[in-house]
């Protein structure tokens, strides 16, 4: 017989060995809450140092991976296998003569392979040593070289000599060893030419010095001279027929002191009586290809008063359908595809060098900003006299990363140099 409700229900209650059980589990439990409370410390140690060690090892992993983010390519992107004939004459410098070393160096280290450098140095020197001497330009050689020269033949007598050893090369590009080249951009630049017609090209400055205006390109910005220009030279220059037909400005014997001092005036002169003059190599925009100043001073505009002056008394000698000559700040200061920078030292090489092909693994302007503020140089010593350090005011911060980072850009193929010459000289 089933039970009553009542009984089944009193049947369902816990007994009391049940409950003994209980107070015993119970006691177990409060055992258990005692040692966590005596382990609790330690427990907390143990993780927090579980966190670091976690927070440590990521750091490091995504560091390393950064750093091979950032690691510029051993090599630039090579050309389509086909020659230009063309080296660039590296100069010494007046400024900072001592660290020409170290100078020649950097550029061996950066863009000197790919434009074809030529380190032009004195017989007193050690530098000569360290390259291959140069013997006229072939194709497949490989650079960069020096060319020795005597310690007597100075001034102008120097840069002629210098220009006569260039041989059967159909471009030079005169610079010296504070000059930083955009090797790729200088490679367009030359495809866009004729070697056959004559062509003196570069960053075009004016003076007067107290007589008539003369018209040169800037020796520091670095210049172009094809094949033909320096037939034209040459032919003038000679004895023969310098006595019956040259004029007086391709006198070397006539070139008075503070010419000699300035040969790259001496040679824009003599070019102008034989019909080849500095032209205008801005692109469609009125922005220049060849600076005379580093990056920061150039973004920043801040240039020197003579170097303002002489683009003023260009008012009158430069293309009307583009923007007058002047000196802008920002991106409005440089063409995308410019050739050449000036008064960059030994470590502003390697670090414009690097940010250059470093663009694309930033992602946004801040790490730019951060890449800059680690890497570009800040003491004096490391940026010589007339170099500057990265600035501190955000506008110019800004103005310096958007024309290293995101205006300026490098040639890759010869596709791309036909799409960027947008002039016809």
């Amino acid at each position: 017989r089933r039970a009553p409700p009542s009984r089944r229900c009193s049947a369902m209650r816990p007994r009391k060995a049940l409950r003994v059980g209980d107070e015993e589990a119970g006691s177990g439990d409060e055992g258990g809450a005692s040692r966590r409370r005596r382990l609790a410390p330690l427990m907390r140690r143990c993780w927090q140092a579980l966190c670091v060690a976690s927070v440590v090892c990521w750091f490091l992993v995504v560091r390393s991976r950064r750093r091979a983010s950032l690691t510029p390519p051993a090599s630039p992107p090579a050309f389509p296998p086909q020659c230009l004939s063309f080296v660039s004459l590296v100069l010494p410098s007046v400024v900072n003569p001592s660290g020409r070393g170290r100078r020649l160096e950097a550029i061996a280290r950066t863009w000197g392979p790919r434009a074809n450098a030529v380190f032009v140095v004195l017989e007193s020197s050690s530098e000569e040593r360290k390259w291959p001497l140069f013997d006229g330009h072939a194709c497949g050689q490989r650079y960069p070289r020096s060319l020795v020269v005597a310690d007597e033949t100075t001034g102008v007598r120097r840069l002629l000599w210098v220009f006569s050893k260039v041989g059967d090369a159909d471009f030079a590009f005169a610079c010296n060893d504070h000059t930083f080249v955009l090797a790729a951009n200088l490679r367009c630049f030359l495809r866009s030419l004729l070697p056959t017609r004559p062509a003196y090209l570069g960053r075009a400055l004016a003076q007067r010095g107290g007589g008539p205006r003369v018209v040169f390109n800037s020796g520091a910005a670095g210049y172009v001279v094809s094949r033909a220009t320096l037939k034209l030279l040459f032919a003038a220059i000679d004895d023969d027929h310098r006595k019956n037909q040259s004029s007086a400005d391709c006198r070397v014997d006539k070139a008075t002191k503070w010419i000699q001092g300035n040969p790259g005036i001496f040679l824009a002169s003599c070019l102008a009586s034989l019909g080849v003059r500095a032209a205008d190599t801005r692109d469609l925009e009125g922005r220049p290809r060849f600076h005379a100043y580093g990056p920061v001073r150039t973004a920043t505009a801040q240039v020197d008063d003579w170097y303002r002056k002489m683009h003023l008394e260009l008012l009158d000698f430069f293309s009307k359908e583009k923007t007058r000559p002047s000196v802008e700040r920002g991106v409005r200061c440089c063409s995308p595809h410019s050739v050449s920078f000036h008064y960059v030292e030994t470590k502003e090489h390697a670090a414009f060098h690097d940010a250059l092909h470093l663009r694309r693994a930033f992602q946004s302007p801040e790490d730019e900003d951060a890449w800059m503020r680690d890497r570009w140089p800040r003491t004096p010593s490391d940026l010589g006299g007339y170099s500057r350090p990265y600035p501190k005011a955000p506008g110019d911060r800004e103005d310096v990363t958007a024309l290293v980072f995101r205006h300026l850009r490098l040639a890759d193929n010869a596709t791309s140099c036909r799409d960027w010459m947008d002039y016809v000289l």
